[in-house]
């Protein structure tokens, strides 16, 4: 049985691409994501060494374009920038897991 049976909720993905002059993340368009999405307090390690608490955590096809600083939206929108939208969350850590035979990967970002 694959995983991916178990995708069958739609997230908005936006990715950071620079700042603007103020020093403010700037964003690409919103891209849609089948995941699975888990509300769940956990502690991770992020890629600076520091341990931080995470709210949720997504599970998402390898292939998806997910990086930290990104955030991720539970639900469809269209927001150009996912700042002030309620219930949009920076990615705080990712963990790429092959599978046996190194065909597909599983992606977990943690917000």
């Amino acid at each position: 049985m694959s995983y991916t049976r178990a995708f069958v909720m739609t997230a908005t993905w936006w990715a950071q691409v620079g700042k603007d002059q103020y020093g403010k993340p700037t964003f690409g368009t919103p891209t849609k994501v089948i995941c699975r999405w888990e509300d769940r307090t956990d502690t991770i390690i992020d890629k600076k060494g520091q341990e931080r608490v995470i709210k949720s955590r997504v599970f998402l096809e390898g292939n998806t374009p997910v990086t930290e600083e990104g955030y991720l939206f539970l639900g469809d929108s269209n927001a150009a920038s996912p700042l002030g939208l309620a219930k949009a969350y920076e990615v705080q850590g990712i963990k790429r897991t092959p599978d046996l035979r190194n065909l597909k990967q599983l992606v977990v970002a943690f917000l």
